[in-house]
């Protein structure tokens, strides 16, 4: 009996002992939850775009890299911006001095002439952020499309949505993304410069416009891909033309940032003869305001300035 009662009182304390390891780690289990899988539209990997200025030069092609034309009345740098409104928390373009522009104020284009773009996107904090979408694990998922659904024929005012071949672009980003191409990257450290990347992302890149006489807009949109990457079908090294996402890539993707540019493509180069060059000069003239004996005066200038443009893309 002495034997069989210490026996109990030895095993009733385990007993408990036993039971409470088993809820305690129950109890541990419930409360650790698996981790939730992340969100990405709500964590991007980057930071909100706050600003995003955006800068169009005139120019020409030497192969296929582009050089900017001698800086006039007719062939200025136009710059722009867009900012978030306070009050209504929609992107509005706005001037450099912060006014506000309309389809009244287009980014104006001259067939047979290549334009550049440079896209710089801000944070809150006024600070360019352009590095965050070209990161390894952010390259492979973000890519900007530009795409024109419909446009205006400004000699007939007929609005016509056939729109392929209106334009072409060209993507030319460059790493690092900030350092013009084959420019030194670090001219303290090394001798290592800024090459083209063979993944399009359209922070740089140039148009060529194709028809003349028209007005459109442009449709710039940075894709942020939520799933997979931004190849066709997640195929590696095929991706798609600037002006075509294809219906698979918008299923799976989220936009950073979407909005329209306004363009007028006010004549065309001339094509050989007096006819086609005074035309070519009344239709730069009549726009700008200005005689066309003074437009062949800023041609023949420019040519002769070809050299003194720094810029190239």
């Amino acid at each position: 009996k002495l034997k069989l009662t210490t026996m109990k009182q030895i095993l009733t304390p385990l007993k408990g002992l036993f039971t409470s390891l088993i809820i305690g780690t129950a109890l541990v289990a419930c409360s650790k939850e698996a981790p939730a899988p992340t969100d990405e539209k709500i964590d991007k990997g980057h930071e909100e775009p706050a600003k995003v200025e955006m800068t169009i030069r005139r120019g020409h092609l030497h192969g296929v890299q582009f050089h900017g034309d001698f800086e006039s009345i007719i062939a200025p740098v136009q710059k722009f911006k867009f900012e978030i409104d306070e009050n209504t928390k929609n992107w509005v373009r706005k001037d450099m001095q912060g006014n506000i522009l309309t389809e009244n104020n287009p980014v104006v284009m001259i067939e047979g002439r290549y334009y550049s773009l440079e896209i710089v996107y801000y944070n809150a904090k006024g600070e360019r952020m352009n590095n965050e979408f070209t990161t390894k694990e952010m390259l492979p998922i973000h890519q900007h499309f530009f795409e024109v659904y419909e446009y205006t024929d400004t000699k007939t005012q007929d609005v016509r949505k056939d729109t392929e071949g209106l334009l072409e672009y060209t993507y030319r980003d460059t790493d690092p993304e900030n350092i013009q191409i084959g420019q030194l990257v670090d001219s303290k450290q090394s001798t290592d410069r800024s090459k083209l990347t063979d993944n399009p992302l359209g922070l740089k890149g140039y148009f060529a416009p194709k028809k003349p006489y028209t007005k459109y807009n442009i449709a710039v949109t940075l894709f942020h891909v939520l799933r997979g990457t931004k190849n066709v079908n997640n195929q590696e090294r095929v991706f798609y033309p600037f002006n075509k996402p294809g219906s698979e890539l918008v299923a799976r993707s989220t936009t950073d940032f979407s909005q329209k540019i306004p363009v007028y493509v006010i004549t065309a180069v001339p094509d050989g003869g007096e006819d086609a060059k005074n035309r070519y000069y009344q239709d730069i003239a009549s726009y700008y305001n200005i005689t066309p004996q003074r437009v062949e005066e800023l041609e023949d200038e420019a040519r002769r300035n070809h050299d003194s443009a720094n810029f190239y893309m």
